[in-house]
């Protein structure tokens, strides 16, 4: 019955510090400078092709638009999203907890990579690291409600740029 007790106090000590001291850390940091969105511009043969590209690529998570009518059309690449939310959000996240919390990361994912065939695979594998994080983890706090077309993204990341 002590050690009980002695656990529900420290949780909800815990809980208590970490719920005041996250507006606080946050007001007291001053605001980042906004960041230029990468884009990427994509010719196609025709209005109709270009028309298709955008559509393909809104359906696959990323945003798209037209540019430019007749032979001059183009298709505007921006930056990744997912139905979850941003994935630059969820890197900035991450990022926001450490380089030691974010190498982490990105050894789970390059694990998860290699050892799942398909993309459902890998993603299992990916999860199956964050569900054996401890629970008072801030990993497993950012990544636990995450779904599965984001993390996929993450991963997908992590595998091309590192």
């Amino acid at each position: 019955m002590n050690n009980k007790l002695r656990v529900t106090a420290a949780s909800v000590v815990a809980a208590v510090a970490l719920g005041a001291a996250g507006p606080v850390a946050h007001a007291a940091t001053e605001a980042p400078q906004a960041r230029v969105a990468a884009t990427q511009t994509v010719s196609a043969g025709d209005t109709a092709q270009a028309r298709t590209l955008v559509a393909d690529f809104n359906r696959a998570g990323v945003s798209a638009k037209l540019v430019g009518q007749g032979s001059s059309a183009a298709v505007e690449v921006g930056g990744i999203t997912a139905k979850g939310g941003k994935l630059s959000v969820l890197i900035a996240a991450l990022k926001r907890l450490g380089p030691a919390a974010w190498k982490s990361v990105i050894n789970a994912a390059k694990w998860a990579a290699r050892h799942g065939r398909t993309v459902a695979e890998k993603v299992k594998q990916f999860k199956k690291w964050v569900n054996g994080l401890a629970w008072y983890n801030p990993i497993k706090w950012v990544l636990k409600g995450t779904p599965d077309q984001l993390l996929w993204e993450l991963i997908s990341y992590i595998i091309h740029h590192f």
